[in-house]
């Protein structure tokens, strides 16, 4: 698993962990609101995104699916908007 989000960034906006299969292409994105979070929305960055490859991010509350970069996902990341303190969503990523 990954840590995604330093300790600041945890009580103020969200956190996020994730894990990667890099075998199987494919991983998971696991995103928190914490309660004392004022934002509804933050950007989870994904460190193992490979420069040279797209993945679909796919959200499994909505199913709402898109593609994205290796670099963007890099230093951009996932945008997670969770209206609801304590409130959390889990992203499918896979690579294509």
């Amino acid at each position: 698993c990954i840590q995604l989000t330093s300790s600041p960034l945890e009580i103020t906006i969200g956190t996020g962990t994730s894990y990667d299969d890099p075998e199987a292409g494919e991983s998971i994105l696991l995103a928190f609101r914490m309660e004392e979070a004022e934002a509804t929305t933050f950007s989870a960055p994904l460190p193992f995104a490979l420069p040279e490859a797209t993945y679909t991010v796919r959200n499994a509350d909505n199913g709402a699916a898109l593609t994205l970069d290796g670099p963007a996902l890099r230093r951009f990341g996932v945008t997670v908007t969770l209206p609801e303190p304590k409130s959390s969503a889990l992203f499918y990523i896979t690579r294509n």
